[in-house]
C-alpha cells in the first residue's frame, strides 16, 4: 500500500527527526493547552533533541514559537499580569529552548551561511513548494491527493469552527517549515532542494 511504501522508504532515513518532531508537536499543543510545569518539561524534553536530530528543523521550531506567541498576544485581552500568571511554565520552555538550541545556530551561521544570490523569497508565496514536497512523500496518485487536501481544509474548518486552537499550530508548522527549507537552501548550498528537508512537515 501507499502508506507502508512510504514508512518503508521515504521515512527511513531521517525517520527519528519525523518522530520527535510528532512528539514535541504534540507536547506543545499539550502544554499550550494545559500550560502546567510538568508539561513545560515533557515539552523541553522532547524539542531540543528534535532540534539537533535534523539541521532545518529549525522552521518546525519557528512554528512552535509563532504558534505560542499569538496565544500569549490572544491572553493579553485578561491583562499582562494574568497571561504571564497563566502561561510562566511555557514562556520558561520556550526561552530554555531558543538558549539550548543557540550554539548550533550560532556555529551554522558561522560555518555555513552565505548570502542568496538567487533571491529565493518570492518562492514562499509559491503554492508549489507545499504541494510538491507532499506529493513527493506521501506518493498518492492525483485523486487521493485532491482527497487529501480536501480533508485537509475540512480539519481545518472544523478547528475554526470549533475554536481549536491546535489547527493554527500544525498550519504553522507545516507552512514555516516547507518556506524556511526553500528560502534557506536554494540559492545558498550547491546541494539544491532535498524532500528530506522538509519531512518534519
Amino acid at each position: 500500500s501507499a502508506l507502508s511504501h512510504y514508512l518503508s522508504t521515504a521515512l527511513r532515513p531521517y525517520g527519528l527527526a519525523v518522530f520527535l518532531t510528532l512528539v514535541s508537536s504534540v507536547m506543545l499543543v499539550r502544554m499550550v493547552r494545559e500550560p502546567t510545569r510538568r508539561r513545560a518539561v515533557l515539552y523541553v524534553a522532547w524539542t531540543i533533541p528534535m532540534l539537533y536530530t535534523m539541521a532545518f528543523d529549525v522552521g518546525v521550531f519557528l512554528g512552535h514559537g509563532a504558534f505560542v506567541a499569538i496565544v500569549w498576544l490572544a491572553a493579553l485581552r485578561h491583562g499582562w499580569r494574568a497571561m504571564l500568571q497563566r502561561y510562566r511554565a511555557t514562556i520558561v520552555a520556550m526561552v530554555v529552548c531558543a538558549i539550548a538550541y543557540l550554539p548550533y545556530v550560532l556555529l551554522a551561521y558561522h560555518y555555513h551561511y552565505s548570502p542568496n544570490p538567487t533571491q529565493s523569497f518570492h518562492r514562499a508565496w509559491s503554492i508549489g513548494i507545499y504541494t510538491s514536497p507532499l506529493q513527493e512523500h506521501l506518493a498518492f496518485g492525483a485523486s487521493w491527493m485532491t482527497l487529501f487536501y480536501a480533508l485537509m481544509g475540512l480539519a481545518l474548518l472544523g478547528g475554526l469552527l470549533t475554536r481549536d486552537e491546535s489547527m493554527l499550530a500544525w498550519l504553522l508548522i507545516v507552512v514555516l517549515q516547507m518556506a524556511f527549507v526553500w528560502v534557506f537552501i536554494v540559492g545558498r548550498s550547491s546541494i539544491g532542494m532535498q524532500g528530506r528537508y522538509v519531512a518534519p512537515a
